[in-house]
């Protein structure tokens, strides 16, 4: 048996108002289990069909990937694809699988699951450029609420179709809207329930009044003078504060979400935010992530921010990824040393044959992607934590807004836990520089447990773009942020290196791999 790419690309006939789906191989497919036959019709010009998959961009070791992305080259020199320049494509849906030319089509493994970008079709050739939801999903904003400026929470005319903030977690010192001055009524975000830790006027702390039970009683019952009342809001209500008294300057809050400690994890952050834009994480990756870390974290955003953005904000606080996999599913996982491979990659000869689960190393070079992406190890980590969203001067601060210490920290935007220096790591590597990293953590002392770990990670850790083939087996068993181990007779790999896999480039007709190897 051989193992061969089958692709399947739907498309709308606008002449038959009807979806068809192209079928097509690295050869010809026609088993009695498939759904259709697949021709052997995969171009074999210079360019070749692609895929090509990412944890990491630009060689950073946590938060987003890329888009999964790839061409599909079919010839068309017969004209059996013309009806395509004519079809719509856009947005429909794609499949690439692996498998043996002999074997059942169940037993195939899907590689990838898509959408059609866009296609060209010329005399000789049709290009179908393909992609996953990943891009779509995460440039979403946070919030589709904007207020409506009718009065109340929905604010004047000059707040009138402006975004409503998101909070997710504990955050310090968020700024609250005046939506309206005369009856003194404030909103925190665009959804609760919210608790109201702590509500400052320029940095003096007002006394709590009463938790009023619904918006309706809070906007008709005036607080005592000098406090203020509240209510927590709902998924659908907006968390809002009213002042017994004139508002004489800058609303601010510490504020926070989810009922307990548990309810305010990176992982928890991952799975609210991620509903925000109908994206499901694997349950089992968000279990995971607890374990690994289940510290207090939160923040605030714009309305207007990008999903992308706050889940950015998430992983790097714990140092975690997150992509879509070749089957569409949404993973994250925080990155950690290499584990226990799930397949090796060496270069096999006759007197090193390969195994079931070992594929060929065809090339293999290091790769340097900068001092601050992992190059070289950083002399020192610093993380920043428990942000103050609202920094003002000390000269705005009202006499009574505490002590000498407590405005030095309103007049303050992040607190710093850093490893310190490292001397023989800065004498080993004179290039080396430290590294910031901006985070989410509530609490400072989490924040330096994590700045530890990501100096250690960093420790002796190199990248590799290594050319390896691939084989039904390998691809079930090798996908992003999986352990493999390399074994190479050169670059100190002879006694082999486990190292974790942030990316692929997969060669759909050539049936090889160029995979970034990190460890």
């Amino acid at each position: 048996m051989s193992t061969i790419i089958l692709a399947e690309v739907t498309a709308h006939d606008p002449a038959t108002s009807t979806d068809r789906v192209e079928r097509v191989g690295s050869v010809a497919y026609n088993h009695p289990s498939a759904p259709g036959h697949y021709w052997d019709a995969f171009s074999t010009g210079a360019v070749p069909s692609f895929l090509r998959r990412e944890i990491f961009k630009d060689g950073a070791t946590f938060g987003a990937g890329t888009n999964d992305h790839g061409e599909i080259r079919l010839t068309n020199l017969d004209g059996r694809y013309d009806w395509l320049a004519d079809a719509w494509t856009d947005g429909r849906p794609v499949r690439v699988l692996i498998g043996d030319d002999a074997a059942a089509y169940d037993t195939f493994a899907e590689v990838f699951n898509g959408v059609v970008a866009a296609v060209e079709v010329d005399i000789a050739e049709v290009i179908i450029r393909i992609h996953d939801a990943f891009t779509e999903a995460l440039d979403q904003p946070l919030s589709e609420a904007v207020y409506a400026g009718t009065g109340g929470v929905e604010g004047g005319d000059t707040l009138k179709d402006q975004a409503v903030a998101v909070v997710v977690g504990p955050a310090f010192n968020i700024p609250l809207e005046v939506t309206d001055a005369a009856l003194g009524v404030c909103v925190a975000c665009d959804a609760g329930p919210l608790t109201f830790d702590v509500v400052k006027v320029r940095g003096d702390v007002i006394t709590p009044g009463v938790a009023q039970a619904s918006l309706a009683a809070l906007l008709s019952t005036a607080p005592t003078p000098g406090t203020y009342d509240w209510y927590p809001g709902t998924a659908t209500e907006r968390p809002t504060v009213r002042f017994g008294s004139a508002i004489d300057g800058q609303v601010a809050a510490n504020v926070t979400t989810g009922a307990t400690v548990a309810d305010r994890t990176a992982a928890k952050g991952f799975e609210v935010l991620g509903a925000r834009a109908g994206i499901v994480f694997r349950a089992a990756d968000l279990t995971a992530l607890d374990l690994a870390n289940a510290a207090e974290c939160g923040g605030w955003w714009r309305g207007t921010d990008k999903i992308r953005q706050a889940l950015d904000d998430f992983a790097a606080t714990v140092g975690a990824g997150y992509w879509q996999d070749g089957t569409g599913e949404w993973r994250v996982q925080r990155i950690e040393a290499p584990g226990t491979p799930v397949a090796t990659f060496a270069s096999l000869t006759l007197d090193r044959p390969g195994a079931l689960n070992e594929g060929d190393i065809l090339s293999i070079k290091p790769l340097f992607t900068g001092r601050a992406e992992g190059g070289l190890q950083p002399w020192e980590v610093t993380l920043r934590c428990a942000r103050n969203y609202t920094v003002q001067s000390k000269d705005s601060l009202a006499d009574a807004a505490g002590t000498a210490e407590e405005k030095d920290r309103l007049a303050t935007e992040w607190l710093e836990a850093s490893t310190g220096e490292d001397a023989a790591v800065r004498a080993a590597h004179p290039l080396s520089v430290p590294m910031v990293i901006d985070t989410l953590f509530a609490h400072r002392a989490d924040a330096e447990a994590e700045a530890h770990r990501r100096r250690d990670l960093y420790a002796d850790r190199r990248r590799f773009l290594t050319g390896v083939t691939m084989t039904p087996v390998l691809t079930g068993l090798v996908d992003l942020g999986v352990t493999v181990r390399v074994e190479h007779p050169r670059l100190g790999l002879s006694a082999g290196r486990n190292v974790r896999v942030p990316g692929m480039h997969l060669n759909l007709l050539a049936l090889t791999a160029d995979m970034t190897v990190w460890g």
